[in-house]
């Protein structure tokens, strides 16, 4: 710092000579030359100049910044003056109405034409502060912040305005980690940082994929600086534009690239407009960190270099996970393989997954519903109404079906117990690139044990089990619906979720004639919900009470189609044993007589269970069997059948008797 502030004692001794006027008094002792004519003045500014030092160097560098003239240099030193002596920058105010290109020019021994002026207002207002309240650019008042004085005194930082809004600089001094690193990206990353030409590179990929980290990667293999600034938090700023040129300064400054990231397709274009093409005029390289949607390439003219990094698939999720609890020391209580198969999550969302583990538990293992419950709070979640979480508590043992169904059942949960190994250790992802996903369709009468089973599955993947809302999803404006399913899909992606369309004829009906422009958009969301389930890379559950109404090219996507029927006498006693608890005191309940007298479903015995409960319960006594019978009455009177006491078989004068009382 000496450097540059005998340089401006050495100027503003020169400024009071040419100006053939004394500075204030109060500031000669700032002084400690004793220099008395102009050359010898002269002589010692060139020396300065000349100096092989880290601060002359950068003084050089902001000469260059401003345009590389006389009249730059002089306009650059009186700003530093003014920074470092506010008494000069007064004096300035005083006697020339402020630091300007007019005044400049007094102070220059050659001519400067009307064109080099123009382009030292332009230079110069990238790097210093330009008041523009006068119309003529030769009366705009320049004054230098104290980011220049930042910038000699450390070469690792950038101006704290921008570190306010998520903007760091990453000198590539040190290694970013090697969690898990995608070689030939960073490869890729690296060759461009080497070109020296000022390209525009699109980074693309999923949200959390590791764009940026993949960046630092390869400025660190390279050894350059790279400034990275958030779009995102940037745009919600109310001065939001004043940033761009505060990264163009920056950029300049350091003489290093900038990144850009949390770009999605929506904000692209402002970002193209306002930072981008800015930023490619001054030969700033730029890295674009973007979602998968955003196109760049068609909307700019200079050349785009385009770098995909690709999701990360089951081993790669599996490496994360390892790599961040061994970083965190609980590597021994995750099971990865499992966490990394199942859950879907990117390399950020992984991250922080790890660190909640680590404050919310301090078990020595950490079960799947625990990791699947963090994971679950990681993720953002589709709009409120459209998707619903549901407790699951069943278990196989609850569920009375016939073994050929619990077959089945078990043949879905193998789906994602072992998908590591069928498709990543037997190599057969290479082979089935889609249709991976896991679709069944449960069809049958209402209480057959449809929703039940769905309960079952989640609760033995310990998986979580979302209910969609389809009077919610449905929209009558065309092209929402879609929205709200894709909304819907990616979110429960990410989780492994379990997703249940009850009564899923109301939308996977079948397709009709087109009759009218209603029908074809009909038919079209239909084709489209068709393609985004077999895209789906996770558990689908649909269930109806009529198969006949589902649309044939949707059963063709099912991969497991089970039906529920109506339990026979031997599944009815089960289901009436089962249904009332050890804790329920009952008066001897012929189990025989309900599983051969009455032909009803499971959700039906636990209707008239639970209603019998509730009389005894009035009366203070154990669950009698006229309880149990007045409840079957009562739950066939509400589909419209009137029982007799002959529909009672053996025990039709005790409920004629009852009756009769």
């Amino acid at each position: 710092m000496r450097y540059i502030q005998y340089l401006t004692e050495v100027i503003l001794a020169w400024i009071q000579m040419k100006e053939g006027k004394n500075l204030p008094e109060k500031y000669h002792h700032l002084f400690e030359t004793e220099l008395s004519e102009e050359g010898e003045i002269r002589e010692v500014y060139q020396n300065l100049l000349a100096e092989e030092s880290e601060e002359a160097e950068k003084y050089r560098r902001l000469i260059e910044l401003c345009g590389n003239t006389e009249i730059s240099r002089k306009l650059l030193d009186c700003c530093i003056a003014g920074l470092l002596y506010p008494e000069f920058y007064q004096f300035a105010k005083e006697q020339w109405n402020g630091i300007t290109l007019d005044v400049m020019e007094s102070l220059c021994d050659e001519e400067v034409t009307y064109k080099e002026m123009k382009q030292v207002w332009e230079c110069a207002g990238r790097i210093l502060q330009c008041e523009k309240n006068h119309g003529l650019f030769l009366r705009h008042v320049f004054w230098a912040d104290t980011r220049i004085l930042d910038y000699f005194l450390d070469p690792d930082v950038i101006d704290e305005k921008l570190t306010r809004v998520g903007t760091e600089l990453y000198t590539g001094e040190e290694d970013p980690g090697e969690i898990y690193v995608n070689e030939a990206v960073e490869q890729e990353l690296s060759d461009i940082l080497r070109k020296e030409n000022g390209d525009c590179v699109q980074i693309a990929g999923n949200t959390g994929c590791g764009k940026k980290f993949l960046l630092k990667k390869a400025c660190h293999a390279t050894g350059q600086k790279m400034i990275l600034a958030d779009i995102r938090q940037i745009q919600q700023c109310k001065d939001g534009l004043l940033y761009p040129q505060l990264l163009i300064r920056e950029g300049m400054l350091l003489d290093c690239g900038i990144c850009l990231y949390h770009i999605s397709q929506e904000a692209l274009e402002q970002v193209l407009t306002h930072f981008l093409r800015p930023m490619l005029a001054q030969n700033i390289r730029v890295f674009l960190c973007t979602d998968m949607e955003a196109e760049v390439i068609p909307r700019i003219h200079s050349h785009v270099e385009y770098v995909l990094v690709p999701a990360y698939g089951r081993p790669e999720r599996i490496a994360l996970w390892k790599g961040f609890t061994e970083e965190h020391g609980i590597r021994k209580q995750v099971d990865c393989i499992t966490a990394g198969s199942k859950f879907k999550l990117s390399a950020e969302e992984i991250r922080k997954a790890v660190e909640r583990i680590v404050v919310t538990s301090a078990a020595l293992t950490i079960g799947e519903s625990e990791i699947g419950r963090i994971c679950e709070e990681v993720l953002l979640k589709p709009s409120c109404g459209s998707i619903k979480r549901i407790p699951v508590q069943y278990t196989f043992d609850d569920l009375k079906l016939w073994p050929e169904q619990k077959r089945i059942l078990n043949n879905i949960c193998a789906h994602v117990w072992h998908r590591h190994k069928v498709y990543d250790e037997w190599n057969l992802e290479s082979r089935y690139s889609y249709g991976k996903n896991v679709s069944a369709l449960f069809y049958g009468p209402p209480g057959t044990g449809k929703t039940m089973a769905v309960h079952v599955i989640a609760n033995m993947l310990n998986l979580p089990l979302y209910r969609i809302d389809l009077s919610q999803v449905v929209d009558k404006y065309i092209g929402e619906t879609e929205k709200r399913l894709e909304e819907i899909f990616n979110a429960a992606e990410k989780n492994n979720t379990v997703l249940f369309f009850d009564e899923a004829d109301a939308i996977f009906g079948k397709r009709s004639d087109v009759h009218e422009a209603k029908d074809k958009y009909a038919n079209t969301e239909v084709s489209y919900i068709l393609q985004r389930i077999e895209q789906y890379d996770g558990i689908v559950i649909l269930a109806t009470n009529y198969r006949k109404n589902i649309d044939e090219a949707f059963m063709r996507r099912i991969r497991y189609v089970v039906e529920f029927s109506l339990p026979d006498a031997r599944l009815r006693k089960e289901l009436w044993k089962s249904s009332f608890s050890d804790e329920i005191p009952t008066e001897y309940l012929d189990y025989d007589y309900l599983a051969e007298q009455f032909e009803i479903s499971g959700g039906s015995i636990k209707n008239i269970v639970l209603n019998a409960a509730f009389l005894a319960a009035a009366r203070n006594e154990p669950v009698s069997m006229l309880d149990v019978l007045y409840s079957i009455k009562n739950e066939n009177a509400k589909t419209g059948k009137v029982m007799l006491s002959k529909d009672f078989g053996l025990y039709g004068d005790m409920m004629e008797e009852e009756a009769g009382k």
